[in-house]
């Protein structure tokens, strides 16, 4: 099976093009996701709030239940995480793209990325469409990832 490349570019030109700009793509994903995460500090801070009880309850109705504001808090904290997470997991995928290792990671993430959907589904379908080709699990195999 003959090569589609014209004479003029090297054989792993177009790989090392692709893993580069895959690694750009995850940072930048990163920060968005990074961006995301800081957004569900407001529920942590709503949820203290209702806490508090700073909301005057309407006239004659009983005050917000403490249970309320733990929602939210527990809310916040828990996506607040998850999507800090994905972004430190998204700058390390960036970062061994560029290094050529640990493909089995880039692949979970990839896998984790396809579940936001529109751009974290397109980067996870560009990662799977380059990191399965044969030329560039050799490259990998020859970085020792």
């Amino acid at each position: 099976m003959g090569s589609d490349l014209p004479p003029s570019v090297p054989a792993g030109a177009h790989d090392a093009e692709h893993l580069r700009l895959l690694g750009i793509f995850h940072f930048v994903y990163a920060g968005i996701q990074g961006l995301l995460g800081l957004f569900f500090l407001l529920y942590i801070g709503f949820g203290l709030l209702f806490l508090w009880n700073v909301f005057p309850a309407s006239h004659g109705s009983a005050p917000m239940p403490q249970w309320f504001g733990w929602v939210f808090i527990g809310m916040g904290v828990v996506f607040s995480v998850w999507f800090e997470a994905l972004a430190v997991m998204n700058v390390l995928a960036g970062r061994f793209c560029r290094a050529r290792r640990h493909r089995v990671f880039l692949l979970v993430v990839a896998a984790l990325d396809c579940l936001w959907v529109p751009f974290g589904t397109a980067l996870g379908v560009f990662d799977f469409v380059v990191l399965t080709r044969q030329s560039v699990r050799r490259v990998f195999d020859a970085e020792g990832g």
